[in-house]
């Protein structure tokens, strides 16, 4: 709908809204606002990467869907990390232990990433999620994850070690 609009600075969509397609608004760089109103009931994949002017996601209260906290997009009761805006800083990240899957790209980009910690009840990491992710150093997979998707870790060129566990 959006992809890689270059003035596009606020998205407030109308009520009639239900859905954001996949990688509406991925690549624009002079977003740094949208709101999710109540009505939006899906979000597809990739729908804000590469937007790295994009600060804040304000999901309606009344959304039964989706939350925002601290730079991160969940699914309202926060078992899937949508995700996590390339304009945080922070170079550590604490997954909460809620999470079961991590959407596709959800850390695509996200270059001050050093470090992630991920629960032990993560089941699925979505193709190309932590794909240039430069600073990230070393990467942990849990027992519950049974494979590892299509481009998962390409472009993160400062990655020194993985753990593997047998469940994969």
């Amino acid at each position: 709908a959006f992809f890689e609009c270059k003035s596009l600075e606020s998205v407030s969509p109308p009520e009639s809204v239900t859905s954001i397609g996949e990688y509406a608004f991925a690549n624009c760089l002079a977003l740094k606002s949208i709101t999710i109103p109540e009505s939006v009931t899906s979000i597809g994949s990739g729908a804000f990467i590469n937007c790295p002017s994009l600060t804040s996601i304000s999901v309606s209260e009344n959304n039964k869907n989706y939350c925002f906290e601290n730079g991160v997009l969940f699914n309202k009761y926060k078992t899937k990390l949508i995700q996590y805006l390339i304009s945080n800083t922070e170079p550590i990240y604490l997954v909460p232990d809620s999470i079961t899957s991590i959407g596709i790209s959800a850390f695509s980009g996200c270059t001050a990433l050093e470090s992630i910690s991920l629960p032990d009840g993560l089941q699925r990491i979505g193709d190309s999620a932590f794909r240039g992710c430069t600073a990230l150093k070393s990467f942990s997979i849990p027992d519950g994850i049974k494979t590892i998707r299509e481009f998962t870790f390409p472009e993160c060129t400062a990655l020194e070690s993985i753990s593997i566990p047998d469940s994969v």
